[in-house]
C-alpha cells in the first residue's frame, strides 16, 4: 500500500545519516515512481529542509505528539 501525503514516517535504521532518528518526519508530497518528499517536523528551523527518499527507505509510524 502506498504511502500517503500527511502521514508520520520513520526512517530504517539502516538508511539513516547521523542524526535523522531525532527527528519527525512527515510526507509532505505523496508516493510517486517510488520515492517520497518528507521534512522533519520538530527542528525548530524557520525554513524545514525538504528531503525526497525512496519509499522502501521509510516505514510508516503512529502519529507523534509534536507539542
Amino acid at each position: 500500500m502506498p504511502i500517503a501525503l500527511g502521514e508520520f514516517v520513520e526512517i530504517l535504521p539502516e538508511f539513516q545519516d547521523p542524526g535523522d532518528s531525532d527527528f519527525v518526519w512527515k510526507v509532505v508530497e505523496a508516493e510517486e515512481k517510488g520515492r517520497l518528499t518528507i521534512q522533519p517536523q520538530n527542528t525548530g528551523m524557520r525554513i524545514v529542509p525538504t528531503y525526497v527518499v525512496e519509499a522502501s527507505w521509510v516505514r510508516v509510524v503512529t502519529p507523534p505528539n509534536l507539542q
